[in-house]
């Protein structure tokens, strides 16, 4: 179950109403220079001068349409496209450099201004829930845990699992909504061999644009095959490959680098109140509204009726990825999109009910102090999870669905 955001608008109320395509604007443009300049065609021989103000005024006007439309950041469609018909098969735009995107989006993602929480003012609780827990170790030596609090939703899913080409991993956590994990269960099963398939076999072909695309053509592929569910699911994963992590994001899940003294958001939450995410909304023909329909907790919708403007499921909003890249290779400077990691720093993948009660950087210092106790990394997911449900009643809230998947980097035992 995706949470609701925080808002100040009134009920109802639509956030960026569509307009009118930059195409049509343009072609409104020129219809208007040329009305106007045939009707100053006509008038000018039987009335004179003043017909040229008229036939000035319409060009300056057609002129001023066309410049909007072309200039202009907030120009969007009027009529809908499904997810299928927006989708872009590749992660760049035509001639444009992954290399350059994946940077660019990192960038955006370190300094994402969601590290929010629902209750600014509640501490995340260091008691933990006793609540029956399911957990899932996928490495034998512990080197990655995953542990889910199910909330009366039920819906949330998780996945790590090696992939048999280029000794790679691949690490997942899907909340789902509106089908009894249906979808989020489909897209953990499938989504990390949809990717292994379209990996060069080659390692020397391995690249920004031959792992984006890989990424990209999978999510496609994991977007046809569920569009016709009758839900959908969010996806938080992360593709371990040399010494590179893609973080691969769709929807308000999110992904953190812990290290000893920073911490690193690796995604952006597609949450419909950001522009960047309301965009793509609008393009596709729909609307975000506010809905107060929980006092306390009002939150932005697509057509008042979804709290995340990206999603793999539902046809109405966009399944695509934004890709976030880290490296092991020593090159360190977040603001041009460089983020180093180091043996023993740690990945966390975790579901909005984590995020809702707890910034990243709480985050961060629990699972510091738990590493410094030599906690285990089963202990720091049960332990993160035990205590955003705490936290959740201690807000008077009944839980929801909670996932967490802490990765130990460095090592894979």
């Amino acid at each position: 179950m995706s949470s609701m955001r925080v808002g100040g608008a009134e009920a109802g109320q639509l956030i960026h109403p569509p307009k009118c395509s930059k195409t049509l604007s343009v072609a409104l443009g020129v219809i208007a220079c040329l009305g106007a300049l045939a009707v100053a065609g006509v008038l000018i021989p039987h009335i004179g001068y003043g017909s040229i103000a008229v036939g000035a005024g319409g060009l300056a006007l057609g002129g001023g349409v066309i410049a909007w439309a072309l200039f202009s950041r907030r120009s969007y469609d009027m009529g809908t496209k499904s997810s299928l018909e927006a989708y872009r098969d590749t992660y760049a735009k035509k001639g444009k450099s992954a290399e350059k995107k994946v940077l660019k989006q990192t960038a955006h993602a370190v300094r994402s201004p969601n590290d929010s929480k629902i209750y600014a003012d509640q501490a995340f609780a260091k008691m933990e829930l006793l609540r029956r827990l399911t957990f899932q170790e996928f490495y034998s030596e512990g080197t990655a845990s995953l542990a889910i609090l199910l909330g009366d939703s039920q819906e949330d899913g998780g996945i790590g699992v090696p992939l048999n080409i280029h000794d790679a991993q691949f690490f997942g956590i899907f909340d789902g909504h509106s089908d009894q994990q249906q979808c989020a269960k489909y897209i953990a099963a499938e989504l990390p061999y949809e990717i292994e398939k379209r990996l060069p076999f080659a390692s020397g072909k391995l690249n920004a644009d031959t792992i984006t695309g890989a990424i990209t053509t999978a999510v496609k592929c994991m977007e046809e095959a569920t569009v016709r569910m009758a839900g959908g699911t969010t996806a938080t994963c992360a593709l371990i490959i040399g010494e590179e992590i893609y973080v691969i994001n769709v929807g308000d899940s999110r992904a953190i680098l812990v290290k000893e003294r920073d911490v690193y958001q690796l995604s952006e939450d597609a949450d419909p109140s950001n522009e960047r995410f309301s965009r793509s909304v609008h393009k596709m023909g729909h609307t975000v509204e506010i809905d107060t329909s929980c006092p306390g907790l009002e939150g932005h919708r697509v057509d008042g009726r979804l709290a995340v403007a990206r999603d793999i499921g539902y046809d109405f909003v966009s399944a695509q990825p934004k890709i976030t890249r880290i490296s092991s290779n020593g090159e360190h400077n977040p603001s041009e999109g460089l983020i180093s990691y180091q043996v023993g720093d740690y990945l966390v993948l975790a579901s909005d009910g984590l995020w809702d009660m707890a910034t990243n950087d709480e985050v961060a210092a629990a699972i510091r102090e738990m590493s410094l106790e030599g906690k285990s990394v089963e202990r720091m997911s049960s332990s993160l999870v035990k205590r955003a449900g705490e936290t959740w009643k201690q807000a008077d809230y009944d839980p929801d669905d909670i996932s967490v998947l802490v990765v130990k980097l460095g090592s894979k035992e």
